[in-house]
């Protein structure tokens, strides 16, 4: 019998519980955010709504306008599907792989357990 809180993604087979878990609160909670930051709107059925969609944004202006409107639709997001987080800093970083790759560090508090976490993403 497993002891985790839900099937960790992407799935991987393990030789203990047959597939890999999610075993705390805040690994679950970065799976979760991680999934609502890469959903499309449209992509998760009975709910047309989930999901900021960020490769969405991959080729718009590096700019302080995208970043404010990204910005904009995670807190919209988080306010409906994880009202239990409080976004500490989203900051949007750019390297040389190209000119159409986004890279976005998102600090975050996890409100409940009063513990804070960093999510790296790399866009592309």
């Amino acid at each position: 019998m497993s002891n985790g809180l839900s099937v960790k993604l992407p799935l991987s087979k393990t030789q203990v519980d047959g597939f890999a878990l999610n075993r705390t609160l805040p690994e679950m909670v970065r799976q979760n955010l991680k999934n609502l930051l890469l959903t499309n709107p449209g992509e998760r059925i009975m709910d047309p709504y989930f999901g900021v969609g960020l490769k969405r944004f991959i080729f718009d202006p590096n700019e302080r306008h995208t970043h404010d409107l990204i910005r904009t639709k995670i807190a919209e997001q988080l306010k409906k599907y994880m009202p239990f987080i409080t976004i500490a800093s989203v900051d949007f970083t750019s390297d040389d792989d190209g000119p159409n790759i986004m890279y976005i560090k998102f600090r975050y508090l996890i409100a409940p357990l009063n513990q804070t976490d960093v999510l790296d993403l790399k866009i592309s």
